[in-house]
């Protein structure tokens, strides 16, 4: 098993086919998640193709990934509105055949203790250089991080543990 993006990648452009509609495809995100949780900043962007990079690219404000870590967290539901299938949030947290409990459904796990002191139900969104979205069921907890850390420096074992041990 290896993490590729490219996987992530190839399901956007089978969404895009399967639409046949290229209006429609470029307004699904928004009509079908950002602006039913109200990430209104959100920007979904696309390859030279014009398929939208679902591995990356999707920029937004703090408060919106938080929102979107909450509708994560709350199995799909934002407002008493079912928005994502329960079973597909359970899903997430899943790991993945030979990832060795690293990988669910698109996003990280913690199945394999990679964050020591952070419960195991722990699952994230890594981010291009720094970025995450934690969501730790147990704790009831979403914690997302913007930051530049382009060379690795950032360390966010510690910075997570640090915050789970704070909110005991």
């Amino acid at each position: 098993w290896k993490y590729s993006s490219g996987t992530t990648n190839l399901v956007c452009k089978v969404l895009r086919d399967a639409i046949n509609n290229d209006s429609t495809y470029y307004a699904f995100p928004r009509k079908e998640l950002f602006n039913r949780i109200g990430m209104r900043s959100a920007i979904f962007e696309v390859d030279p193709s014009g398929t939208f990079i679902g591995s990356s690219y999707v920029y937004a404000t703090m408060r919106d990934y938080v929102r979107f870590g909450l509708l994560y967290l709350n199995k799909g539901i934002w407002n008493g509105e079912q928005i994502l299938p329960d079973y597909w949030t359970d899903f997430t947290a899943v790991p993945a055949s030979a990832s060795e409990g690293a990988y669910g459904a698109f996003f990280w796990l913690n199945r394999d203790n990679t964050y020591p002191g952070v419960p195991a139900d722990m699952y994230c969104c890594r981010g291009h250089d720094g970025q995450f979205i934690y969501i730790i069921p147990s704790k009831e907890l979403v914690v997302v991080r913007t930051g530049f850390s382009k060379n690795g420096e950032f360390d966010s074992k510690s910075f997570l543990r640090g915050i789970v041990e704070s909110v005991k």
